[in-house]
């Protein structure tokens, strides 16, 4: 005797959605549910989890329906027409109801939908049915098929958790259903549990947690104001294109007056994380004949030109859909779509060639998708001059604070926005999008991650997940300042990176394929970092891999205790020549394990044969004036990353128990590092920038190369200490 509870809306569906197969209707009812119906179903089989009608079904169910401060308590119910709907943005199909409750306070007509309806949204009648029965294959309720509908869930500016526990001033809280939450100001912990949740985290510094589900994490606050790009809504030959991706051919015979595969284009364009507001692109028309057409390349003709994005090309073909839109606020709209493709095949949305009802529509707000339904023409003349559509986009929020984004299982959408952020994209294909500033990710199979500006971190993950879906990591192109750095796991090494042209000067681009086969495209990468050879270094915490240190961490000094880390600097090079590291022997200086480092990297040596030959107890020495092709000697690979450590007076730190050098911010120092990187440190120290001399003196005298070599074992007989 199944027992389940359902959302309802209090409207009857019939004076809403289509009777007519084929037909569509706008959704008109709430957003959510108004009420609920606690239903008991004693049938047996699959008529114990359906509601169908009292005739041709037979249903018996009872219920217990409340809705506003009316209630009907064990109540019949059953479905007094019953549709199959296709949900025109979304493509998905499902069963909608119309629930009839037998007398009591709540008694009367409801909507009871398999999923949640959306305000504004279009929605086509597949099949519809006036006395539905299960057994005949009539749409019907089916509980196993209901998505739960999601509360909005809304915090105050203060730090809370908000959780299943948490109810807020409406009496809303999340659950399993697909919930939107917007956490307010505060520093927030967000658990947003089972469904595809949005959730916001607002002002603060935010910890998001989606769960399971295909979840939306945005880590800045929810900004719904826009802005346009600055058309100026008037007709001629400039105006501005969407770009919605490149595709094969659809009108290869240019000889029979149709575009024969226009259908091939039929689906959604855009989304969350790849909003068409992102792919405006500016074209110039040029109507040689000036008989208002832009030619394309059908029937032989000539066709004429159009300038898009600077590059010059001409239109292959012109089709016309019946399209929805859906903008970043949910909303939705139809129009008709004027949709071309190139002679190279890129596919654009253009204008309108009017300001018609369709441009006040999708002016109106930051357009996130479209949807492509049904072909309307499938070969047209474009009309050359068009309308300078002032299109709108989001207006960028000022949350600064860094926020922790956590997917969990599915595909999730990671959006970090300002702030140094961290984003976990966890078990599923997700989407991580950093945003600005510096951003940390943990990128798994099957994701893509784009940095945006900042310096990102990127730390490839190993979950076990089945498969082999392949990821894609973009460090961003950020200008001079970026310095993007990716973290190898430890079935990875340099050798196994096959490396490409990168359209970002200084920075890797390449894929290499990890011991499960995933493979992994990265581009516009600075630094790479292979994780076995991590020198561990010696903190206030105990020792660390020198790769996880971050500016502000404390790290032993020999002369000074505790000190802060004011700059962490990484440049990656051909590990051969004069960049090849130094491999220096244990035993040299009485270290752990080999130490490998770059040529200029001094080493602290002391005794009694230091004061003896130099007058001083302890020096420092350069590895590369050390080498004897014994115990130390180069160490070339075709590439290799260095890790500077800085603080405000050059130290000696512990590196695998050793006493070394950090870095000394000399004439020479700075010409061994990049450019990305010099310009950090320059922000860091500005003194520098004109004067090299203002960091001050080495924390010990620095030998001279053949004074280092008077230290090797073959020109002492004194045991070294280090």
């Amino acid at each position: 005797m199944p027992t389940y509870t359902v959302g309802i809306y209090d409207v009857d569906p019939v004076n809403v959605l289509s009777t007519t197969i084929g037909g569509t209707a706008i959704w008109t009812g709430a957003n959510t549910p108004s009420g609920t119906a606690t239903i008991t179903d004693n049938e047996p089989g699959i008529e114990g989890f359906t509601i169908d009608s009292r005739n041709a079904g037979g249903e018996t169910a009872t219920a217990t329906v409340t809705v506003g401060g009316s209630t009907s308590t064990g109540r019949r119910v059953y479905a007094e027409e019953s549709w199959t709907l296709l949900d025109t943005v979304t493509g998905q199909t499902f069963e909608v109801i119309t629930l009839r409750v037998v007398g009591g306070g709540a008694g009367g007509y409801y909507t009871l939908s398999e999923i949640p309806l959306v305000p504004g949204r279009s929605y086509e009648t597949l099949d519809y049915n006036t006395d539905p029965d299960v057994n005949a294959g009539d749409p019907v309720f089916n509980i196993n098929d209901y998505v739960e509908p999601g509360d909005e869930v809304d915090g105050t500016a203060a730090s809370e958790t908000i959780d299943a526990t948490y109810v807020d001033a409406d009496g809303d809280s999340v659950g399993g259903g697909d919930d939107t939450v917007y956490a307010g100001a505060g520093n927030d912990i967000v658990s947003s549990g089972d469904g595809n949740d949005t959730v916001y985290g607002d002002l603060g510094s935010d910890t998001l947690i989606g769960g399971a589900g295909n979840d939306v994490l945005f880590g800045g606050e929810q900004n719904t104001s826009s802005t346009g790009i600055g058309g100026t809504n008037t007709v001629g030959t400039s105006f501005t294109v969407i770009n919605l991706g490149n595709f094969a051919d659809i009108d290869p015979d240019e000889l029979n007056g149709i575009s024969e595969n226009a259908a091939d284009l039929l689906g959604v364009y855009g989304g969350i994380g790849s909003e068409l507001y992102n792919n405006f692109e500016s074209a110039t028309v040029f109507d040689t004949n000036a008989d208002t057409t832009l030619e394309d390349n059908d029937t032989g003709t000539t066709p004429e030109n159009i300038v898009i994005n600077g590059v010059t090309t001409q239109i292959d073909s012109t089709q016309v859909y019946n399209a929805t839109v859906t903008f970043t606020d949910g909303s939705t709209g139809t129009f008709t779509a004027v949709v071309v493709q190139t002679v190279d095949g890129d596919v654009y949305l253009m204008p309108e060639f009017t300001n018609n009802a369709d441009n006040l529509l999708l002016t109106s707000a930051p357009i996130q998708s479209i949807t492509l339904l049904s072909v309307d023409t499938d070969d047209s003349g474009l009309v050359a001059e068009r309308i300078d559509a002032n299109y709108q986009v989001p207006l960028t929020g000022t949350d600064t604070s860094g926020d922790s984004l956590d997917g969990g299982a599915g595909d999730d959408t990671l959006i970090g926005n300002l702030g140094n952020d961290t984003l976990i994209g966890g078990i599923g294909a997700d989407l991580l999008q950093g945003g600005a500033d510096d951003d940390t990710f943990f990128v798994a199979q099957g994701d893509v991650a784009e940095g945006g500006d900042g310096d990102d971190y990127f730390f490839l993950t190993d979950l076990g997940e089945a498969g082999s879906g392949t990821i894609t990591i973009d460090g961003g192109n950020g200008g001079a300042g970026d310095n993007d750095t990716l973290q190898l796991t430890s079935d990875v090494s340099f050798a196994d990176i096959t490396l490409t042209p990168s359209s970002d000067p200084g920075a890797l681009s390449g894929s290499f394929t990890m011991a499960d086969g995933t493979v992994v495209n990265f581009s516009d990468i600075e630094n790479i970092i292979c994780f076995t050879p991590g020198t561990m270094i010696l903190t206030e915490t105990g020792e660390r891999p020198i790769e996880s240190l971050r500016i502000g961490d404390r790290v032993i000094t020999r002369d000074h205790g505790a000190q802060p880390l004011r700059w962490v600097g990484t440049s990656t090079v051909p590990g051969r020549g004069t960049f090849a590291p130094v491999r220096v022997g244990r035993e040299v200086i009485g270290a752990r394990r080999d130490l490998l480092v770059s040529p200029q990297h001094r080493l602290l040596f002391e005794g009694y044969d230091c004061e003896l030959l130099f007058g001083t107890d302890e020096v420092l020495a350069a590895a590369a004036h050390l080498e004897d092709g014994l115990s130390v000697m180069r160490s070339p690979r075709p590439l290799v990353t260095y890790i500077h450590l800085m603080f405000d007076r050059h130290e000696v730190i512990y590196a695998e128990g050793a006493p070394t050098e950090s870095f000394f911010a000399g004439e020479v120092g700075l010409a061994a590092i990049s450019g990305h990187a010099r310009e950090e440190l320059f922000t860091a120290f500005p003194a520098l920038r004109s004067d090299p001399a203002s960091y001050g003196a080495t924390a010990r005298t620095c030998l001279k190369a053949h004074e280092a070599r008077l230290l090797m074992p073959e020109h002492s007989a004194l045991p070294l200490a280090a």
